[in-house]
C-alpha cells in the first residue's frame, strides 16, 4: 500500500496518459483472451454492426487496419510498463528502451 501511494505521489501527467493509452490498446485483445463477466456487458449491438456492414464497409477497412497497429505497438511498448512501475524511469527513457 505504501509503494502504491509513493508511485502516486510520483505520478506525472505523461505517465498517467501512457498507461491510459497502453491499456486502452490493449483492451480489445484482453476481452477476447480473459472471458471477465463485465466485458462481455462492453459490446456494439448487432443492428448497429448490420448498419454498419452495409452502409459503411470502408470504416470496417480503417477499424480493422487501426487494431492491428495498436496490436503492434501495445506489443512493442510491452517493456516499458515495468520500466515505468518500477525502475521509475520517464516514459520517453522508456520506450526508447522498449525500441
Amino acid at each position: 500500500f505504501r509503494e502504491s501511494l509513493a508511485f502516486m505521489k510520483k505520478m506525472t501527467i505523461s505517465k498517467a496518459l501512457f498507461i491510459f493509452l497502453f491499456v486502452a490498446m490493449l483492451f480489445p485483445f484482453i476481452r477476447k483472451i480473459f472471458k471477465i463477466y463485465y466485458f462481455n456487458k462492453i459490446v456494439i449491438p448487432e443492428f448497429i454492426q448490420t448498419y454498419m456492414e452495409d452502409k459503411y464497409w470502408m470504416w470496417w477497412i480503417a477499424i480493422i487496419i487501426l487494431s492491428v497497429l495498436f496490436f503492434y505497438v501495445s506489443v512493442r511498448l510491452m517493456f516499458t510498463l515495468p520500466k515505468v512501475f518500477y525502475e521509475k524511469m520517464t516514459v520517453k527513457e522508456a520506450i526508447i528502451y522498449s525500441l
